[in-house]
């Protein structure tokens, strides 16, 4: 994400530090059938970030293993979560 990467180092310093605190209009769990998703046989919440106007990164993240899995990335926004 070279075209945004100021906001790229924002995210990924988030996802390094500040997980799952104070989430935001450009930070949130996704709703109904998108909130979950299955990592390694467990179901987890799944957000999405906004890294830019249309770029968003989905993720899953083990809090028993304190692990992101990123799900989705891309400067152009993913129909499916309209």
């Amino acid at each position: 994400m070279t075209e945004a990467a100021g906001n790229a180092r924002d995210v990924w310093d988030l996802l390094r530090r500040r997980l799952g605190r104070n989430p935001n209009q450009r930070h949130h769990q996704l709703k109904c059938s998108l909130s979950t998703a299955m990592q390694n046989g467990r179901e987890l919440a799944l957000w999405r970030i906004e890294v830019t106007g249309g770029g968003r990164i989905c993720y899953v993240f083990d809090e028993t293993t304190h692990t992101v899995w990123i799900r989705f990335a891309s400067l152009s926004h993913s129909k499916q979560t309209e």
